[in-house]
């Protein structure tokens, strides 16, 4: 597998003291995005499916676990892959890998689209699971 070209991480402290599993946590807050993030992100190609044991909004989980869980999609400009952890009970962190398959075109979407993932990322490790 390639080296990604892009990766972002970020990393919350939700209000919440007790520990949820991670699945609940991005489930959630992908689910808690706004309207104006869902259609750029349906510009792209990601499309929201039916809830399911194997996907989590528009990504499948590749590998889930109490503490970790590994999601993918693939676009036609990249294939993204998130990965969120509960590192503490009060720590969340979330990482997104993009792996471009037309890397100027990727680059130059990504410059824009970049803006809003880093603004929408915060909101989703602090959304809050019931």
């Amino acid at each position: 597998m390639r080296d990604p070209r892009n990766v972002t991480t970020k990393a919350a402290e939700p209000r919440r003291r007790r520990r949820r599993h991670v699945a609940a946590w991005v489930r959630a807050g992908l689910e808690a995005t706004g309207g104006v993030v869902k259609r750029i992100v349906g510009m792209l190609g990601i499309h929201d499916t039916p809830a399911s044991e194997e996907q989590v909004g528009p990504f499948r989980i590749v590998e889930s676990g109490p503490d970790v869980i590994h999601l993918e999609t693939t676009l036609p400009l990249m294939r993204v892959v998130m990965v969120g952890r509960g590192v503490e009970p009060r720590r969340r962190v979330l990482t997104t890998f993009l792996y471009f398959r037309r890397p100027l075109l990727a680059r130059i979407v990504w410059v824009f689209v970049g803006l809003g993932h880093r603004r929408t990322a915060p909101k989703v490790l602090t959304a809050k699971t019931d």
